[in-house]
């Protein structure tokens, strides 16, 4: 599922009296932790803080996600961060390193092991990739 879609979809909204109904309590709460991923995923929060957030444990939020979506509430996280790599590398000319650990990655390494097995190329290389088809165009 694409969290960021989730957030927005009015089947999550309340009731029209302003009341939440029970029955779309595990969707809203997905949607509410898919909105603050999305706000705070650079701000290196961690799965508590998301949980703190929320008022649930992390257990019921991984719970939750894993049944609402089918993935851990961690697949969500990393997803915004790899949106947020892709801008970096194709905006700036920072290095990959920098990049990183801007982004909470204390080691850059896996930071590119991360990156590689979500986009199927190294940083460097969708960097690459990206100016030289700007080039073409």
């Amino acid at each position: 599922m694409d969290f960021s879609l989730a957030a927005n979809d009015p089947s999550f909204a309340p009731a029209a009296d302003g009341t939440a109904c029970a029955a779309n309590r595990p969707e809203q709460l997905v949607a509410q932790f898919a909105a603050l991923a999305e706000a705070h995923c650079r701000d290196h929060w961690r799965l508590t803080d998301y949980a703190n957030a929320l008022r649930v444990s992390t257990g019921h939020l991984r719970a939750l996600c894993v049944r609402v979506t089918g993935a851990p509430p961690v697949r969500l996280i990393h997803e915004c961060l790899m949106r947020e790599a892709k801008r970096r590398l194709i905006g700036s000319s920072l290095p990959i390193g920098a990049i990183a650990l801007d982004l909470g990655f204390e080691d850059a390494a896996y930071f590119s092991r991360l990156f590689h097995a979500k986009s199927g190329m190294s940083p460097q290389r969708y960097r690459l990739s990206f100016r030289q088809n700007a080039s073409w165009s």
